[in-house]
């Protein structure tokens, strides 16, 4: 029970404004999986199931509410609307793919478990330049660099 507190402590801590650095939330996530580095999900496994998670559950709270950004009468035509799904749902499908079988992985420790997870990580870099490489081309308004 403490571990999940700690674990929303985090996430929150994290999510700060552009004026508030996110060190604080880094800081809380690194004791809770330093601190458990010796136990079987511990330590750079417990951070990286932990990014999947927070990750999977953020990427849902943002798309539930800018839900109306996925509607086709948003767009110009339907190049654009087809080009802004192929950019940002594959992602988010790529993510839960991530998601159930890192999970699997856990209960299923079986080289091709591992094997399938190689791959999905190979997919999720590929659908993320991707949409990078969409996005810059499009898009060039919504540029954060």
């Amino acid at each position: 029970m403490l571990f999940a507190h700690a674990a929303l402590l985090a996430v929150f801590a994290s999510s700060g404004t552009q004026s508030t650095p996110m060190l604080p939330g880094g800081i809380v996530a690194w004791i809770i999986c330093n601190g458990r580095k010796r136990n079987p999900i511990g330590g750079w496994l417990l951070f990286y199931y932990w990014q999947l998670w927070s990750g999977l559950v953020l990427s849902a709270a943002f798309f539930a509410m800018n839900i109306q950004s996925y509607v086709p009468e948003n767009f110009d035509n339907e190049k654009l609307f087809a080009i802004f799904l192929a950019s940002s749902v594959s992602t988010l499908l790529v993510l839960l793919i991530q998601v159930v079988v890192a999970t699997m992985l856990l209960s299923f420790r079986t080289p091709d478990m591992l094997s399938l997870l190689r791959w999905t990580l190979v997919v999720s870099v590929v659908a993320f330049a991707s949409g990078i490489a969409i996005d810059a081309k499009y898009y060039p308004e919504m540029r954060c660099f």
